[in-house]
């Protein structure tokens, strides 16, 4: 499995009025000295202490299938040094995926902030650290919501929306492609994704980067699409504040399948990380 370290912000401020928190308990932890409920209690005062070197690990329940876009780590690191975290998800079906990490050197008391770019639905959160200076603690965590995830026969993506991927659906004429869209409305500021539009992109958003690859999920894995089509990008929200997400009547709020094992290349569909080799493609 390739690991893919997502670019981290280091913060002082608490996280601004433009995104939404998913609420969530600590589900469990590898070891705890101290209650692993005080990551979640809003007392910086109060920490969740494996009491114990690296690695350790723990684990926060979403309380349902949700998009992560950011996830926020307060430390509790002294003494200070260098730190290697990774975020893994944790799918209803217990198929993980690696979201993003960060790797360099650490203090106490700040805001780690870790971007998921992925348009992923992840039931649980695993904070690994595998190398830390101290005892692994955190005093405070935070999982900022990354948007619902819609369906649709039609491209029109309206303000707020941004096309993620495609599957074949038989009643999607003429094709039979049908899209799948995320709800980028009340995403923090800075905020990374991954996107199929290069163009079109939501009003504040700007275009980071693009990459392209012999199948994304953007091309629907169609052989017959030209490898200049088949490109996944990288957008940033540069707005301050709120933008109002104006979704068409026509999308489909479907259940997304789960999958059973680590699927084939050939007949992938849904969910996917979006990263171009981690299925071998």
């Amino acid at each position: 499995m390739i690991v893919i370290w997502v670019a981290a912000i280091l913060s002082g401020e608490a996280v601004g009025q433009a995104s939404v928190l998913i609420p969530y308990r600590a589900h469990s932890a590898s070891s705890a000295l101290t209650p692993i409920a005080n990551v979640s209690d809003g007392n910086p005062s109060t920490a969740w202490n494996s009491g114990g070197p690296a690695p350790a690990w723990i684990q926060l329940d979403l309380n349902r299938d949700v998009v992560p876009s950011r996830v926020r780590l307060y430390t509790e690191q002294y003494p200070p040094g260098n730190v290697s975290h990774n975020i893994t998800g944790v799918l209803s079906n217990g198929a993980t995926v690696n979201l993003g990490g960060y790797s360099g050197y650490m203090s106490n008391s700040v805001w780690l902030e870790i971007n998921i770019p992925y348009s992923i639905p992840v039931r649980y959160l695993r904070i690994t650290t595998s190398q830390s200076s101290s005892w692994v603690a955190w005093k405070d965590i935070e999982v900022v919501e990354g948007g619902d995830l819609k369906k649709n026969c039609g491209i029109e993506t309206g303000p707020g929306i941004v096309g993620v991927g495609t599957e074949y659906q038989s009643k999607c004429t003429p094709d039979g492609r049908y899209f799948i869209f995320r709800d980028l409305s009340q995403q923090p500021y800075g905020a990374e994704v991954f996107s199929c539009q290069g163009v079109d992109i939501p009003p504040g958003w700007t275009l980071v980067s693009r990459s392209s690859a012999s199948q994304t999920q953007c091309s629907n894995y169609d052989t017959a699409t030209p490898l200049a089509n088949r490109k996944i990008y990288t957008i940033r929200n540069n707005n301050l504040s709120p933008i109002k997400a104006e979704k068409p009547d026509a999308y489909d709020t479907v259940p997304l399948p789960s999958i059973s094992s680590r699927p084939n290349p050939s007949s992938f569909t849904w969910p996917s990380d979006m990263r171009e080799f981690y299925f071998n493609k």
